[in-house]
């Protein structure tokens, strides 16, 4: 189905068939399927509670007052103030940096398993008592990191990946010492 639909009655009691969804779809009480609806990106469903839905690899079903919906899981960052938006986001599993983004001299934490992904960009920090904190088997992938203090760019509490990632420490500790740029 594809674009607005309405449907009133419908019944249909072939298992295993699976009605895909590309839009909107608004279906009444007398709807009864034996099948599944899969809802694309984007795509909601109006529909009694209880109906086997599914959604495309990348986003999680939402139900509220009557209506399926699509909530996705990436979040595409620009700012630090939607990237830490993101992060405090529970349905967020990947976030993906669209610009360089400057976190000031706030520390940026990250305590729960998901994948910071800086596509090719910058994160910079400046915290004094370290750049970020990460907590919760984060992945932190694909950019740079360039941090302007006096302690160490990341500190680690637990496992974490890290991945195609450049760490730029320029900051200077006790007696114009270089910091170290993970402390474990």
């Amino acid at each position: 189905f594809k674009g607005n639909t309405t449907i009133e009655n419908f019944n249909s009691s072939v298992a295993g068939t699976a009605y895909s969804i590309d839009g909107t779809m608004t279906v009444g009480e007398n709807v009864e399927c034996g099948g599944s609806f899969k809802l694309a990106a984007g795509a909601t469903l109006t529909a009694k509670e209880g109906l086997d839905v599914e959604t495309v690899d990348g986003y999680i079903l939402a139900y509220n007052n009557g209506v399926y919906a699509t909530i996705s899981t990436t979040a595409n960052v620009a700012t630090y103030a939607e990237l830490k938006a993101a992060i405090a986001n529970a349905d967020i599993k990947t976030i993906v940096l669209t610009a360089d983004i400057n976190c000031g001299t706030e520390q940026l934490a990250i305590t729960k398993e998901i994948t910071l992904d800086l596509g090719g960009k910058t994160l910079t920090t400046g915290n004094a008592y370290g750049g970020m904190s990460i907590k919760g088997n984060p992945t932190i992938k694909n950019g740079t990191i360039v941090h302007a203090s006096n302690t160490a760019a990341i500190k680690v509490w637990n496992a974490t990946a890290f991945e195609d990632l450049v760490i730029d420490v320029q900051g200077k500790g006790d007696a114009n010492k270089t910091i170290g740029g993970i402390v474990l």
